[in-house]
C-alpha cells in the first residue's frame, strides 16, 4: 500500500500544471483535446448509424421471412384442409397438425364419380416440403381424373417426381381406392394402413413392400386389395402420431394406436380422430380415418 501511494504521489508530481505550461502547450492540449472530442462524437455518431442500418436491414429480412412463412402457411392451408365428408357407402374424417406453421405432410380425398381414392404422403425436407406438396396433389388429382386404375398410381407420382427432386428429397404415401367392386391399397415407406372390424375386435396391418417415391426410376409399385367388413375401420397416418413417447420414453406406436381403435366401437369418426389425436403439438401429425357404413 505504502509502495502503491508513492508511486501514485510521484505520477501525480510529474503530471505539469497550467503555471508550469507556456502558451504553446496550452494551445496544444487545447487543440488535442478538441480533436479528441470531436473523434469521439464523431465515433459515436458512426456507432448510431451503423446501428440503425443494421436494425432496418434485419427488419427488413425478418418481415420478408415472417410474410413468405405466412404465404407457405396459407399455401399449406390450402393443400390440406379438414377432411369430413361421405361417398356412398364410406365415411371420411381427416386432420393435420404441423409442428410449425408449415408442415410437409400431405392428406387427400378425391371422388371420381363411385369411385374414389384417400392417400396421405409425407415429404423429407420441410423447406421445400409446400412446393413439393402441390406437386404431388397437382400430380395425384390429374392422374386420378383420367380415370385410370389405381394399380399405376404410385407408379406416375413417380415417374414425375423423381426428375425433379432434390438427392434429399423423397415422398413417402399411403392410400386407399375404391372403384366400386374393390378397396385397394398400397404403402410406398410409410407407415402400415391400420384395419380394425369391431364383429370380432380384430386389428390388421395393411403394407406393401414399396420404397419411398422418388428414390429410383423406372421403378413398378405393388397393390393389394382388402375386404371392408361392414362397420370397418381404416386409419392412415404418418410416424409423427406413431413416434410420440411417453414418460417412461415408450413410443406409442401402432400398437397403441391399435388400442385406441379397439376402444371406439361404432363411435363417430371425429370422435375416433379425438382420442387418436394427442397433446402434444411439437410433432407433425396427419391422419385420415375411413369407415365401411
Amino acid at each position: 500500500m505504502v509502495v502503491e501511494m508513492v508511486v501514485m504521489g510521484y505520477v501525480l508530481r510529474s503530471v505539469p500544471t497550467p503555471n508550469q505550461m507556456g502558451t504553446a502547450d496550452i494551445t496544444h492540449v487545447q487543440r488535442r483535446l478538441a480533436l479528441d472530442a470531436g473523434m469521439t462524437i464523431g465515433g459515436m455518431v458512426l456507432a448510431y448509424i451503423c446501428f440503425i442500418y443494421v436494425f432496418i436491414s434485419e427488419g427488413r429480412r425478418y418481415f420478408t421471412v415472417h410474410a413468405e412463412m405466412e404465404l407457405a402457411s396459407e399455401i399449406h392451408r390450402v393443400l390440406v384442409p379438414k377432411i369430413e365428408t361421405r361417398i356412398g357407402d364410406f365415411e371420411f374424417c381427416g386432420r393435420s397438425l404441423p409442428s410449425g406453421q408449415v408442415g410437409g405432410d400431405l392428406i387427400d380425398l378425391v371422388e371420381n364419380g363411385e369411385k374414389w381414392i384417400a392417400y396421405i404422403a409425407d415429404v423429407s425436407g420441410h423447406g421445400i416440403a409446400p412446393g413439393v406438396m402441390g406437386m404431388v396433389k397437382s400430380a395425384a388429382r390429374m392422374y386420378l381424373s383420367s380415370s385410370e386404375e389405381s394399380d399405376r398410381f404410385l407408379e406416375r407420382l413417380n415417374s414425375v417426381l423423381h426428375p425433379i427432386r432434390k438427392p434429399e428429397m423423397f415422398v413417402t404415401m399411403a392410400f386407399l381406392a375404391w372403384d366400386g367392386t374393390r378397396l385397394a391399397f398400397s404403402t410406398a415407406g410409410h407407415p402400415p394402413i391400420l384395419q380394425y372390424c369391431s364383429d370380432n375386435r380384430i386389428s390388421k396391418e395393411l403394407s406393401c413392400s414399396n420404397p419411398p417415391l422418388g428414390l429410383f426410376s423406372p421403378m413398378a409399385f405393388s397393390t393389394d386389395v382388402v375386404t371392408a367388413c361392414k362397420g370397418a375401420l381404416f386409419l392412415l397416418c404418418t410416424d409423427g402420431l406413431l413416434e410420440i413417447t411417453n414418460k417412461a420414453n415408450a413410443e406409442f406406436g401402432t400398437e397403441g394406436m391399435k388400442s385406441v381403435l379397439s376402444s371406439t366401437d361404432h363411435e363417430p369418426l371425429n370422435s375416433v380422430v379425438d382420442r387418436a389425436l394427442p397433446l402434444q403439438k411439437h410433432l407433425d401429425i396427419t391422419m385420415m380415418t375411413n369407415r365401411s357404413c
